[in-house]
């Protein structure tokens, strides 16, 4: 009797496990569908899976490849969880509409990664080490990391789908020891569904604080120059705008300073766009770059200190120097070496080589051009060329005029 009971309740499991099988198996089917579909320029492979009643899956020993025999990322676990089980068991009809499930969370835990640049253009980001080196003066550059190290991170992603509304969050959370921590939100409304390019995005904000890699760069740079806090934030300060002319453009001198100041101690950056919601990213062009913030309504805050507008004016076109006046320098001469006053009365002295001594200690050495009731503008013979660099009085601390040999 007691062994007829048992093989009983033996039975009447295994015919309750069935149906539980056959639903975890039409899940797994979804979910496949899912990953197929949804490719993200790769393929995501995993030794083994589990789906709970719950819906949320858990991938083990993961890797995404776009080349088989490199993968851009391997991870200890990915876990998948949507609203509901139901999601996937509906996700092949939804797939059929084109549909992302109403909410979607994605964490990827213990992951490492040796292709960094790659990995950041699936996020159409790009690295660039001409920019890299615009942030460190020119003694550190054969000191500091040019290349982005290979990393371990964590990353947390959630998706939630407002149909009634066709406006969709994003928010999302990457931790990395090696490089950085970055978290950040942004809006898209008109959703689009079918990858047909027609999504707006608004409200996006990106937060980067513990800065380890930057800080660790500036470390070297420090110690194997032995630049004082005071030499290296003038020295790269100096750099931005020259290099800035180079471009065609203006560099705002408080806003140098500030930038220089913050790499020599980088803690935090924080980037909100204040987009317009009938505007798409790819509808606002980079040129004129000193437009751009004007454009996005891009607010920059370095170490918590709000940056400003970074770019206040456009460079006058570059023109041969055979079109410098120097005639009242030569006119001059006796005079150089010599103070000259910090106002409009400057006018007998257009053409003549000065040497301009910035507040913020910076100085400039050009061709005096124009004078005015706000500032003047010099000539400086550089990049083969003129480039033109407007300065008002009260920026200026002292301006001496110089003997053109």
């Amino acid at each position: 009797m007691k062994k007829l009971f048992l093989k009983t309740i033996l039975y009447l499991l295994i015919l309750l496990s069935i149906p539980y099988l056959y639903f975890l198996w039409h899940a797994k089917q979804g979910l496949d569908s899912f990953l197929t579909y949804h490719s993200f320029d790769g393929e995501l492979t995993f030794e083994w899976m589990l789906i709970d009643l719950n819906g949320r899956v858990l991938l083990f020993d993961s890797s995404f490849h776009q080349d088989p025999h490199n993968p851009l990322f391997v991870a200890k676990k990915i876990e998948i969880t949507p609203m509901s089980i139901f999601d996937w068991l509906n996700a092949r009809e939804k797939i059929v509409y084109q549909e992302y499930p109403t909410l979607i969370k994605i964490d990827i835990s213990g992951a490492k990664s040796n292709q960094a640049e790659k990995l950041l253009s699936l996020f159409d980001l790009h690295y660039s080490e001409d920019i890299f080196n615009l942030f460190y003066p020119n003694q550190c550059l054969d000191v500091v990391d040019h290349k982005l190290p290979t990393f371990n991170f964590d990353l947390s992603t959630r998706l939630d789908v407002n149909r009634t509304a066709d406006e969709t969050d994003f928010k999302f959370e990457f931790r990395s020891p090696s490089i950085a921590s970055v978290n950040g939100s942004f809006k898209i409304n008109n959703f689009s569904e079918s990858r047909t390019n027609d999504s707006f995005v608004s409200d996006l904000s990106i937060q980067l604080n513990d800065l380890l890699w930057m800080q660790q760069n500036i470390s070297k740079c420090i110690s194997s120059t032995q630049l004082s806090n005071e030499s290296f934030t003038q020295t790269l300060s100096q750099k931005l705008v020259e290099e800035s002319i180079k471009s065609g453009l203006v560099i705002n001198n408080k806003t140098a300073n500030s930038i220089s100041d913050f790499f020599y101690i980088p803690q935090t950056i924080n980037l909100v766009f204040n987009l317009n919601k009938d505007k798409k990213l790819s509808q606002i062009p980079l040129n004129p770059i000193h437009l751009y913030q004007q454009k996005t309504g891009l607010s920059i805050q370095l170490n918590n200190q709000d940056l400003g507008i970074v770019f206040n004016k456009v460079a006058e076109p570059v023109i041969k120097p055979e079109e410098i006046k120097t005639t009242p320098t030569k006119m001059l001469a006796k005079e150089s070496n010599k103070n000259l006053p910090v106002n409009t009365s400057l006018e007998k002295y257009l053409g003549s080589k000065v040497l301009i001594k910035l507040k913020n200690k910076a100085e400039a050495i050009g061709y005096l051009a124009e004078a005015n009731q706000q500032g003047l503008k010099i000539n400086q013979l550089k990049f083969k060329g003129k480039s033109v660099l407007p300065y008002n009085f009260d920026e200026i601390e002292s301006i001496v005029l110089l003997r053109d040999n």
